[in-house]
């Protein structure tokens, strides 16, 4: 399921990537690139904690 979400979530978050780097060729049009930004950043913190969910790790 996990790996479902990951798959999801990673062509959103380079949709937004795009679409936060293309929007400066317009200047003054700051609620898209707000909203790239936050909606691509929100993709990537949950491909991050999608990916290391149940990771534990040992204190040897």
């Amino acid at each position: 399921m996990r790996v479902m979400l990951i798959l999801l979530l990673a062509p959103i978050a380079l949709f937004c990537g795009f679409g936060f780097l293309a929007s400066f060729e317009y200047p003054g049009v700051t609620g898209w690139k707000v909203g790239y930004a936050v909606v691509g950043g929100l993709s990537l913190t949950g491909m991050i904690l999608c990916a290391t969910q149940g990771v534990v790790k040992s204190d040897d």
